[in-house]
């Protein structure tokens, strides 16, 4: 036998189980396991979901918090439930680095549904911050979207100064600029 057989072994550390409140716990537990049936009636818990997001405080608590009303909100096409999911998400710190680009693009997306765009911009300005894109998503297309986002909240001057920079920055490239952004400007 190799000598390596015989060494002490180091001893893995457990995985803590998460910071949770008794509290949290109490509400938690039922509701999940509850939604987590075949065929149940998800939106007869909404109450219950919206009860639980002032009780997450910890890291941990706001991110399963956050995943099971995310989850159910998409299982219901409800987008308002939808973003406070994500929302508890993005605040916990748990998501993958990788993750949080996208996930202020969805924060984004559900948000301007809603039509509160000063919080979808501040996700899309995070989204661009950590250079999300997609095979389909540029991030010109992000830096139009932020220009769009004043523009339908009535604030002109700061969309057209946003789309601006961004026809500017995006002939600076050499890259040709979309007709329809210059349309945009005129419309």
């Amino acid at each position: 036998f190799p000598a390596e057989a015989y060494a002490p072994r180091k001893k893995k550390k457990k995985k803590s189980a998460g910071e949770f409140s008794q509290e949290f716990i109490a509400a938690f537990q039922p509701l999940n396991e509850a939604l987590s049936k075949e065929g149940v009636d998800a939106a007869a818990y909404k109450p219950q979901l919206e009860a639980l997001v002032p009780m997450a405080n910890s890291a941990d608590e706001k991110n399963n918090a956050g995943i099971l009303i995310y989850n159910t909100g998409a299982k219901l096409g409800d987008q308002s439930l939808q973003l406070t999911g994500m929302e508890l998400m993005l605040a916990s710190g748990k998501t993958d680095v990788e993750q949080v680009g996208r996930f202020n693009f969805i924060a984004y997306q559900l948000a301007n549904a809603q039509k509160d765009y000063p919080k979808a911009r501040k996700y899309l300005q995070e989204a661009i911050n950590r250079n999300f894109t997609t095979d389909t998503i540029s991030s010109w297309d992000l830096k139009v979207a932020l220009a769009e986002s004043y523009i339908s909240d009535n604030q002109f001057a700061e969309g057209l100064s946003h789309l601006k920079q961004a026809i500017e920055a995006r002939k600076n490239s050499g890259v040709a600029v979309d007709e329809q952004w210059y349309r945009r400007g005129l419309t």
